[in-house]
């Protein structure tokens, strides 16, 4: 079985003349902690209960009891293997295996290493990853192609953007003006690479195709007024006429 060392664990306890805390030191400073950087908030919420686990115990070390974290903590096992890869990477734990540890055990934290790393450098970049951002197209694309593969250039251009622009709700705000837009849903149909595109996104955003009404056609407001406007020049001609009012 994997063990679990919380490393400097005297920090957090600092009381040497007492036993059996019930408690341990966690200051205003954790939220900026550079040992919890790139971790979301069901992340930084399975540290915390981690440091719990180990202040109950009275010790820095103990078993990586996988289903029992999940039950009790209610954090996907996902993000588990994520926040310990990353607090691993970072000197926060120290992550040992047992003799008796079978290769699935050890597939369960260490398969493709590198490639679980390029993922938490991602997150440490941003918080919105390019999975997400795969993910959000294929869930909100509406009636635009849906991406067959996601090619290592296509997720090179995903990070390179994400890094400048972080934020979801800019890449949700593209994709519903896309689907809002006559033009785009009926003549242009923009694909995943179009998302990936600077210059189209902020054309995008700022209206470059949102629907437009035509010079030419006449609203129902506009024909009742012109109607109205209509009826009173018949009236004031009538009027002249015919000297009514006069």
């Amino acid at each position: 079985m994997m063990t679990i060392t919380i490393n400097k664990w005297d920090e957090y306890q600092p009381r040497k003349d007492r036993a059996n805390h019930t408690w341990f030191r966690v200051d205003n400073s954790i939220p900026f902690s550079e040992k919890l950087f790139g971790l979301d908030a069901e992340q930084r919420w399975f540290w915390i209960c981690l440091m719990c686990f180990a202040s109950r115990k009275q010790s820095s070390t103990f078993n990586y009891d996988q289903e029992y974290f999940i039950e009790t903590f209610r954090v996907t096992k996902k993000k588990m293997d994520a926040a310990l890869k990353s607090l691993e990477m970072r000197g926060a734990v120290t992550l040992s295996y047992g003799d008796s540890q079978t290769p699935d055990d050890t597939l369960r934290l260490t398969t493709d290493r590198q490639t679980d790393i390029t993922d938490i450098t991602d997150k440490q970049t941003v918080t919105f990853t390019s999975e997400d951002l795969l993910n959000l197209w294929s869930k909100e694309r509406g009636v635009f192609s849906e991406v067959r593969e996601f090619t290592a250039s296509r997720r090179d251009k995903a990070k390179s953007q994400l890094a400048k622009y972080p934020d979801e709700s800019h890449w949700r705000s593209v994709i519903e003006a896309w689907n809002r837009s006559d033009f785009c849903r009926q003549k242009w149909k923009p694909t995943f690479d179009d998302l990936l595109n600077e210059s189209k996104r902020i054309s995008t955003l700022e209206g470059k195709y949102e629907n437009r009404q035509s010079t030419m056609e006449e609203t129902s407001e506009q024909r009742v007024e012109r109607m109205v406007r209509e009826q009173k020049e018949w009236r004031d001609r009538r009027d002249k006429i015919y000297g009514v009012g006069s």
